[in-house]
């Protein structure tokens, strides 16, 4: 969901209008009254019931449809806008949009005319190694502690298919189908 200045806007006059009608429908409490049922013109004092059994406070009188038309009312102002101007239309997703760096779009080169990808792959504390890939799915691998855009490919060298981290790919280039 994205607001911009104009659903801002209605938000605030949504508050506002339904501040408004909240106080004018409002109906004052009903007096206390002593616990015995007397009422008191000295209710609010110290001790003004305590021969009767304490005070008991009024109901308040104030139907429910009185206290939910500012809150409708609020809503509709705040919604019909935002509805209007696309606040609740759902994104189009397009996985591949994350993949737009030279390294990811020669990979999926490579995977559209079904040609391998040779690179210099770097693991976390080890030494670089040559690798040579059959890409088989740009992705996202989510760990606990980070989420890193990968590709998913058969490792001629490991013969089993693993995740490569792009931002650990140098000197990629295009190869020949080493097919087995």
């Amino acid at each position: 969901m994205r607001f911009g200045e104009r659903e801002i806007g209605a938000l605030v006059l949504a508050l506002a209008v339904g501040g408004l009608l909240f106080a004018l429908l409002d109906e004052p409490n009903l007096p206390s009254r002593c616990a015995d049922g007397w009422h008191s013109p000295s209710i609010g004092e110290t001790g003004a019931c305590s021969h009767h059994g304490g005070v008991v406070p009024g109901r308040d009188p104030t139907p429910w449809w009185k206290r939910a038309l500012p809150i409708g009312a609020g809503l509709v102002i705040f919604l019909v806008p935002a509805w209007r101007n696309g606040a609740f239309r759902r994104q189009a997703h397009d996985p591949m949009a994350a993949f737009t760096d030279p390294v990811s779009m020669l990979i999926r080169q490579a995977m559209e005319e079904g040609s391998d990808v040779r690179f210099l792959y770097t693991k976390e504390d080890q030494t670089p190694q040559w690798r040579t890939v059959t890409p088989l799915e740009l992705t996202h691998l989510h760990r606990a502690s980070h989420g890193s855009r990968c590709v998913l490919a058969y490792c001629h060298l490991r013969q089993a298919k693993r995740h490569f981290v792009l931002s650990r790919i140098e000197q990629i280039s295009r190869v020949a189908a080493m097919r087995s």
